[in-house]
């Protein structure tokens, strides 16, 4: 009896810890005083051309602004061209971001070849090419999924910089 006594002490002990702010500091940092890293766009690749659905690597620059280690489990990316979504992925992708550092995570997105070719045919009406990048970065800790922190950034190529960066992509 003692010993099954002990056991449940024992075990509500282990919870109000948990629950408790002294647990939280135990499991980790408090989410809501994690500060979201700042995105940018690192790089962007073609991976595999093919006539129906083009697939791209974006490299997302990560600089975490926090005091401590953040734990990622990967991140979701959507890029939006002049306004509309044309290419989605996702990264399950382990990386753990060094306090006040800088790391850099790769994404694999797809995107049908005709919505993409829709939006770059605007370039010859307009001078530049509106992007928006957004999504979530997945954190993580030793008892698993902790939660998204979203990030988004967005800016204009013109299109004199397109057409330098296509003609490189050429074989």
């Amino acid at each position: 009896m003692l010993k099954t006594t002990c056991g449940r002490m024992a075990s509500l002990f282990l919870t109000l810890l948990l629950f408790s702010d002294a647990g939280c500091a135990l499991l980790g940092s408090d989410v809501k005083d994690l500060k979201a890293p700042k995105v940018t766009l690192a790089g962007l690749t073609l991976k595999d051309p093919n006539p129906l659905q083009l697939s791209f690597l974006v490299r997302l620059k990560l600089d975490n602004p926090n005091d401590l280690d953040v734990n990622l489990d990967g991140a979701d990316v959507a890029l939006a061209l002049n306004g509309k979504t044309v290419a989605e992925g996702l990264s399950r992708s382990a990386l753990t971001l060094k306090k006040r550092g800088s790391s850099e995570l790769d994404v694999e997105v797809t995107t049908h070849t005709l919505s993409a070719m829709q939006q770059l045919l605007l370039l010859q009406t307009k001078p530049a090419l509106d992007y928006a990048v957004s999504g979530h970065l997945h954190l993580l800790n030793w008892m698993g999924a902790l939660g998204q922190l979203p990030f988004s950034f967005s800016g204009s190529v013109d299109r004199a910089t397109l057409m330098r960066a296509a003609g490189a992509l050429s074989p």
